[in-house]
């Protein structure tokens, strides 16, 4: 499924986590986490692979035992 947004088509993806993928700017996209921008890279594809590696990284730190959260 795809949905028209700023002049292009984005494919949607499975979300993970709090993370969402605009389009930024003309030719650009921006990681979000909930309203926190975390990135902004060239490609979807990069964004889609920052997303991922950060929610690895969450799922790491919640079972290490000496996370204090």
């Amino acid at each position: 499924m795809t949905m028209m947004n700023a002049g292009r088509w984005i494919k949607r993806y499975k979300k993970l986590g709090n993370f969402t993928i605009k389009p930024w700017d003309s030719r650009y996209y921006a990681l979000f986490d909930g309203e926190e921008m975390v990135c902004v890279t060239a490609y979807k594809k990069g964004a889609i692979e920052v997303m991922k590696r950060l929610t690895r990284l969450m799922k790491k730190c919640q079972k290490c035992p000496f996370n204090n959260q």
